[in-house]
């Protein structure tokens, strides 16, 4: 019997993966690429695979390249978004793909009530102007009455998914009145156990004085915050995304905050370029003042630990056998 193969987009999971699955009666043969080396040899590797393991950083898995890599039965990505594969095409070819959902959410929750507590409270503006300039006691007043409370705000989640529970968790020992939006509302039962109130989008985004985006990217919330959206809020209110950076238009979002029509918009996510192997900030928001970024937000030692942990068990299901969990497609004819 053919051994499975293992391709990873991860070299330094290399050593770890093998020894995770050195205990299975038929140890899977491990390989590791990188984005930069596909051309050169990762193809070969890619071929011969039956399994593959994908993040968002990879170059994006088309029907074509499905159909290349003949061998492919499993595509297991290490994080919770998967938008660069052709899930559809997966399907219909019958290759299974897999998100790794859930592990960052707690971390992912914390950065977000960090940005909204930075913008609030002004933070970085103040943090900047007592090192660089000093102050006087006037200019100290000035900044108080600049600052803000959380307590007694409305926040309206968009996107109530395991991070929308964890953010309201949260919210709510800020005595904050939390509303939700989502395709499918809970029940009053849930509403009720914690503590949130649905309101259909526009509803939420005329109520709110902070916003806070957890959508999954897809064709429906690109731009889901734009020039259109933004007239529906309260002047001063404050946006926080840590979802992904397409679904803001950061031109409508400069122009709004330049002319005060939002207050603050804190994220993990500005526009980038590549330049050799490495990221640069290419977004006009990067200089603005009433802006706080930082880098990606999903990620810390506890939560890393868990993602690793779920999608290496997910990808042990598959190679004994089972049915992985957390799957995104559903084959329209039989596996590979």
């Amino acid at each position: 019997m053919t051994k499975n193969k293992i391709v990873t987009y991860l070299p330094d999971t290399l050593g770890m993966l093998t020894k995770q699955y050195s205990d299975l009666a038929e140890p899977p043969v491990i390989k590791a690429i990188n984005t930069r080396a596909q051309e050169e040899h990762g193809l070969k590797e890619l071929r011969d695979a039956t399994i593959i393991i994908a993040n968002p950083g990879n170059p994006y898995i088309s029907k074509e390249k499905l159909e290349e890599y003949a061998n492919v039965k499993l595509v297991q990505f290490t994080s919770v978004g998967y938008n660069n594969i052709d899930t559809e095409a997966a399907a219909e070819l019958g290759v299974l793909v897999a998100n790794n959902p859930g592990w960052n959410s707690v971390t992912v929750a914390e950065h977000t009530l960090m940005l909204m507590l930075m913008i609030l409270k002004k933070v970085e503006y103040g943090q900047n102007k007592y090192r660089t300039s000093g102050w006087t006691m006037p200019e100290v007043f000035g900044f108080w009455n600049q600052a803000r409370d959380l307590n007694g705000k409305t926040v309206g989640i968009v996107g109530y998914g395991s991070i929308g529970r964890e953010l309201s968790k949260r919210l709510n020992a800020f005595n904050v009145n939390v509303l939700y939006y989502k395709r499918n509302r809970l029940s009053s039962s849930e509403e009720e156990s914690l503590d949130v109130q649905y309101r259909d989008l526009t509803s939420l985004l005329g109520e709110s004085d902070i916003v806070s985006l957890h959508t999954p990217l897809t064709d429906e919330t690109k731009h889901l915050i734009n020039m259109e959206t933004i007239k529906m809020m309260k002047e001063g209110a404050i946006i926080i995304n840590t979802a992904r950076q397409e679904v803001v238009d950061e031109s409508a979002v400069a122009e709004a905050l330049d002319s005060g029509v939002l207050g603050g918009y804190g994220t993990d996510r500005l526009k980038t370029k590549r330049v050799d192997g490495r990221s640069f900030l290419d977004s006009q928001l990067a200089d603005m003042d009433k802006v706080v970024f930082t880098m990606g937000g999903g990620g810390t030692k506890e939560s890393r630990a868990t993602a690793q942990e779920q999608y290496v068990e997910n990808v042990r299901r598959f190679l004994n056998g089972k049915e992985p969990i957390y799957l995104v497609n559903k084959p329209g004819k039989p596996e590979r």
